[in-house]
């Protein structure tokens, strides 16, 4: 299924821990967390790749939508925006998440949090009402302690 021209259902839902899992509700998706997707595809992913294929950059999503059970597995907040279907990680290689996030602030992208997480991906979300909040995730005492970004 079609999310939008250049990302598919598929793409949005793949996840090889609920495969090794045996998760088979992650490949099912609710039909509202399907709007979600279509939505956070064309607001987000869309216009996100279609300028990095101008600079021959290639977009990597390493996580989309989540069902309970696979964000429970990888420690996803209880309130994640995974759980609906508006938030992705992403990575795109050789450009470093300072740079991704420099670039998503610069095509005015819709987002709801930038999440620079970990030094290794960053987490983009949507929402109807979109915060603009830029963060940096770090583990201070072996629990994620979330801090303002400053780009």
């Amino acid at each position: 299924m079609n999310l939008s021209p250049h990302f598919t259902l598929a793409d949005l839902i793949i996840s090889p821990t609920a495969t090794n899992q045996r998760l088979t509700e992650q490949f099912s998706p609710p039909p509202d967390v399907v709007k979600n997707l279509e939505r956070h595809a064309a607001l987000i992913l869309e216009p996100l790749r279609t300028e990095l294929v101008k600079k021959n950059r290639h977009l990597v999503i390493t996580s989309a939508y989540r069902c309970p059970r696979l964000n429970e597995q990888v420690g996803g907040a209880k309130n994640s925006q995974h759980l609906r279907g508006e938030a992705t990680d992403i990575q795109v290689p050789g450009v470093s998440n300072r740079n991704l996030i420099d670039l998503i602030v610069a095509l005015k992208l819709p987002f709801d949090q930038l999440i620079e997480e970990f030094g290794s991906w960053v987490h983009i979300s949507s929402a109807s009402k979109p915060h603009k909040q830029i963060l940096a995730a770090k583990k201070t005492n072996g629990k994620t302690v979330y801090e303002n970004f400053i780009n």
